[in-house]
């Protein structure tokens, strides 16, 4: 093996890597707006409703692991089976912390979302949606998808493809994900929902209280 041929993969990596952080994904300054102006409780119920489903389909690894092995990727498979575990039930607890913040941000101390069950903060959370994005071109009415949360959402399903042009493209896709959520979205969520003060929230509490319950996800990243 030639020191060019053994640099190469490493090379490779990095150069995906600086792609991805000069993408507009990466430094969309949505977070920033956030946390300058809070939004109000239908427009966060409606974008959580967007995040919800998009976070969704990214926690199953359908055939990618055997794609991985079917490559010889026996360490990448191993590490994408940790990280599909580690994201199990995450899905309840973004509930949680979204119901949460529209709570929060409610006027009066009024809570508009029943956060009884992950069920009735989804389904209401889909009723903010469809009522201020329901309009837009594409709109489909039974997922509450836009057509932008859709194309997304349809790169994760390729998951359950095992070729090896799918598998190389998604693990492309994999490590955008994790350069992304590390990098941006959970920074972002931390300056947005507990520094900026907008929500009384706190990482300090302890893990029972609803705030910090609902906000486990961030702290537990944000201290890894």
């Amino acid at each position: 093996m030639t020191v060019a041929t053994q640099f190469e993969p490493k090379l490779i990596t990095l150069t995906l890597i600086a792609r991805i952080r000069r993408h507009r994904i990466f430094t969309h300054p949505i977070f920033a707006h956030w946390a300058h102006q809070a939004p109000d409780s239908p427009s966060l119920g409606a974008m959580f409703h967007q995040i919800q489903k998009f976070c969704a389909s990214t926690r199953p690894g359908l055939a990618f692991p055997d794609g991985l092995a079917a490559l010889g990727l026996q360490k990448q498979r191993s590490l994408l089976e940790e990280i599909v575990e580690s994201e199990g039930g995450h899905g309840p607890e973004l509930a949680t912390m979204a119901g949460f913040l529209v709570n929060r941000s409610a006027p009066d101390g009024t809570r508009p979302i029943d956060t009884s069950t992950t069920e009735s903060i989804e389904r209401q959370l889909k009723g903010y949606s469809d009522m201020l994005l329901g309009a837009l071109p594409g709109y489909d009415r039974v997922s509450g998808l836009t057509v932008q949360a859709r194309q997304a959402i349809a790169v994760l399903e390729r998951r359950g493809e095992r070729d090896r042009d799918s598998t190389i493209k998604n693990l492309g896709t994999a490590l955008a994900l994790e350069i992304v959520s590390n990098q941006h979205l959970i920074p972002g969520e931390k300056a947005a929902i507990v520094d900026s003060g907008n929500y009384g929230a706190s990482l300090d509490l302890p893990e029972n209280a609803l705030p910090s319950g609902a906000l486990g996800r961030v702290r537990r990243r944000t201290a890894a």
